[in-house]
């Protein structure tokens, strides 16, 4: 067996999340907070609340990819997730192989959802973000702004880790998606997954986590929703930099041109 490991265990682990962006995993972190009464990890939440979170992530995916035998730090792991039951979301949900081996008692959701309703999402989304958090000086301020320093670069890390570096088709990509929800398939046995889309309710993830249903409905976080009113927050407030920026430009160079012709007439 591959060990993935450096350093010691800890806390116990109960559900690790191996679904993508975009397929419920948010809604999937609160049914879990329900269930457990604990809090389940999940990056959207993390950035706010620890935005070291998402430099030591962006390490730990880097580090992982560099070693030939897939080792992470288990301490770095051990230390960001204390203290929660779960874990769902990018970009922990690459390191699901490793997170078995450091929690062997924890069972793998794997989230799904059809694919074409996959892909309109994360064009709309995921994908909007990774433009808007590109290269330059005003995306780097708003960056910092609003989801923390290093967030586009852990983006687009964790895209390039799930889907590969040649996924600029449509049908590319998909291919890419069914690719990895055969991957977990695969490679998790199936007594510790449950493929599992959040339309499905309580029933089939109560029954596979050994849990009585809640007397409350099942929760749909709209990311969706979020994730839009993040990007147009972050255009709106780009553009106005942006026009501040050339009023202020403008401003300059009217001041210049004044001062050069102040002078020149006070030398007639």
């Amino acid at each position: 067996m591959i060990k993935y490991l450096t350093g010691d265990k800890r806390d116990p682990l109960l559900v690790i999340g191996a679904g993508v962006c975009r397929t419920g995993t948010q809604s999937l972190a609160v049914a879990l907070e329900i269930l457990y009464g604990q809090p389940c990890y999940h990056l959207n939440d993390a950035m706010h609340s620890h935005p070291d979170h998402i430099e030591q992530w962006l390490r730990l995916c880097n580090h992982w990819t560099s070693t030939s035998d897939n080792r992470i730090n288990a301490s770095l792991v051990q230390a960001i997730l204390q203290g929660h039951a779960a874990v769902t979301g990018p970009p922990a949900y690459l390191l699901y192989q490793q997170l078995m081996e450091l929690y062997p008692e924890a069972k793998v959701i794997l989230t799904v959802r059809h694919p074409a309703s996959w892909l309109h999402s994360m064009q709309e989304t995921t994908f909007r973000l990774q433009t808007l958090f590109g290269p330059g000086i005003f995306n780097r301020f708003l960056e910092q702004v609003y989801v923390g320093p290093k967030f586009g670069a852990l983006l687009g890390r964790t895209t390039q880790l799930t889907y590969g570096e040649e996924v600029n088709t449509e049908m590319t990509l998909l291919a890419a998606y069914e690719s990895w929800i055969e991957q977990v398939t695969r490679s998790v046995p199936p007594e510790r997954l449950l493929t599992f889309q959040v339309i499905d309710g309580w029933l089939p993830l109560c029954q596979f986590l050994d849990q009585p249903i809640p007397n409350t409905p099942f929760p749909h976080v709209n990311e969706r929703e979020e994730t839009q009113q993040l990007v147009d927050r972050f255009v709106t407030t780009k553009t106005y930099i942006q026009i501040f920026g050339i009023l202020f430009f403008l401003i300059i160079i009217l001041v210049i041109l004044f001062l050069i012709l102040y002078f020149a007439l006070s030398r007639k």
